[in-house]
């Protein structure tokens, strides 16, 4: 079956998503952000099916994507500042909502005082520790959650767009600005950025 949730009983307002993530938690929260011009992080309780808050986000940049890290119970939002935000959705007995709290932002190793680069897309690997990120400047990044530093970048002639992993054959797929997609073998990645196979080898 098909549900619809109409975005004007959530902000009163004509909203374009832009970015949506689910948190399935105690709490089953759907986060989203639009093209509202303040920038904000939308929270809405998917059983009661009532929104929830608004929050200021972090950067206060214009969201492009957001993911959950169901690990840690963190979301993760970018937008075209070039800054990522994570945050931690954690809840203490009793709390009748999520209560979201920035806890970290990581800078595009790209920004510069004049510049701010676009994050296109970001998704987290699964087996591993690491983020990836694709930015307009036609790089891709791997971010070690864990010693939280870029371990390893990739230039590629084409802008990344967006990022897949396929899990089962160790491949990160790369949609590209000129609709292309492009294979990227996982394992070799992450042996160059010191990392051992995480990834089953397949023919």
């Amino acid at each position: 079956s098909i549900k619809c949730i109409n975005a004007l009983k959530l902000t009163k307002e004509e909203l374009k998503f832009n970015a949506l993530a689910f948190q399935a938690g105690k709490h089953h929260t759907i986060i989203f952000s639009g093209n509202n011009n303040n920038k904000e992080i939308n929270l809405w309780d998917y059983d009661k099916e009532k929104h929830i808050e608004k929050i200021e986000n972090g950067s206060n940049s214009f969201i492009t994507c957001m993911i959950v890290d169901y690990k840690k119970n963190y979301l993760l939002s970018t937008g075209n500042d070039g800054a990522i935000d994570i945050w931690d959705l954690a809840t203490k007995p009793g709390d009748k909502t999520i209560n979201m709290k920035l806890i970290r932002t990581i800078k595009d190793p790209d920004i510069t005082n004049n510049y701010k680069p676009r994050i296109n897309d970001l998704i987290l690997l699964p087996r591993t520790n690491i983020m990836v990120i694709c930015n307009n400047n036609k790089k891709i990044y791997f971010y070690d959650m864990g010693r939280k530093e870029i371990t390893h970048t990739i230039k590629r002639e084409n802008e990344i767009t967006c990022l897949s992993c396929l899990e089962s054959y160790g491949k990160l797929l790369c949609g590209t600005k000129q609709k292309m997609i492009i294979e990227i073998n996982l394992n070799d990645e992450l042996a160059k950025a010191g990392y051992r196979q995480v990834f089953d080898k397949y023919p």
